[in-house]
């Protein structure tokens, strides 16, 4: 008994650790995210006038081609850290407050083995439910453009030399991509928040398979009212955060280095906001799952199997 509750300890601890740890990574790395974007524009303005206006002093400004592939590469490096980074804190955050809100339900308070790594699982194929519409439709865009460059003759061979119908063409296919992007951004936004339980399922239910996750979150999130709140109120979280985001980059904040402490508060403000918000979807979940199960089986204790 004392070693169980040693290695509750030890675990327990590990976690908070863990979480301590990423949490602050994710704030040092966004600030250097948010702060290089803002620095990157002018050397690329820069390369970009000496290109158009004289080839000969790009050969000998390597430092600014350096400066702006090392910012680029950089920029890569910290959005995959950032995405990673945050998939991890968001699993180990979920375990913690599973553990907390399942406290008094002895049949779900169940050791969370392996949960972790099932959760970063469906955290990335979460990323790629959302991203794979709008991808797809940017991929056929950018194909069609380059081979229209490359066949363009060709496609006037089939066309004729009528003005008219090419223009028809061109229109036609215009359009139908851009319709196509919007229904990808509008399936994109689906899957996004209709899967809003997912890490919360993965995490208590470890050895369910990512499409079987999928289809329990989709009928979760719209079996209360609380968890349609959820949904919107995690909407308004997106929009107040690309609204900051939108407002750093148009203003002058970032220009001045004494304003960059400030960012660091609002970023912690940002994040904190969204650890609440994911203490919330947890304990909904907690309790979306006794409620549905109350009414399936009359039994509010046994885990929910459909």
């Amino acid at each position: 008994m004392k070693h169980l509750i040693h290695n509750k300890i030890i675990s327990a601890f590990i976690l908070l650790f863990s979480a301590v740890f990423l949490f602050t990574s994710l704030i040092v790395i966004i600030k250097y995210c948010i702060i290089t974007i803002s620095s990157l524009s002018e050397p690329v303005f820069k390369l970009v006038k000496m290109i158009l206006s004289d080839e000969e002093n790009i050969k000998h400004d390597l430092m600014l081609y350096a400066n702006v592939i090392f910012k680029v590469l950089s920029l890569i490096i910290s959005g995959g850290l950032i995405f990673v980074f945050s998939s991890i804190l968001s699993t180990i955050f979920c375990c913690i407050n599973y553990k907390i809100c399942s406290r008094n339900h002895k049949k779900i308070n169940h050791p969370l083995k392996f949960s972790i790594i099932k959760g970063i699982k469906w955290n990335f194929y979460r990323i790629f439910l959302v991203l794979a519409p709008p991808l797809s439709i940017k991929a056929a865009i950018n194909i069609l453009f380059f081979s229209s460059i490359i066949l363009f003759n060709f496609f006037l061979k089939i066309a004729g030399i009528s003005i008219s119908l090419t223009a028809f063409l061109v229109s036609f296919i215009v359009f139908s991509l851009i319709f196509l992007f919007i229904l990808s951004l509008l399936v994109s936004s689906w899957q996004l928040f209709s899967t809003l339980f997912g890490t919360e399922i993965a995490v208590s239910e470890p050895k369910l398979t990512n499409k079987t996750i999928e289809k329990r979150a989709k009928k979760l999130i719209l079996s209360k009212q609380y968890n349609i709140l959820l949904c919107i109120s995690y909407f308004a979280l997106i929009l107040i955060i690309l609204f900051q985001i939108k407002y750093a980059f148009t203003t002058d904040l970032l220009t001045n280095s004494a304003n960059h402490q400030f960012l660091t508060l609002i970023i912690i403000i940002n994040l904190l906001c969204i650890l609440i918000f994911e203490y919330l979807k947890t304990s909904g979940y907690i309790t979306s799952l006794i409620e549905l199960n109350h009414k399936i089986s009359k039994c509010p204790i046994k885990v929910i199997k459909y």
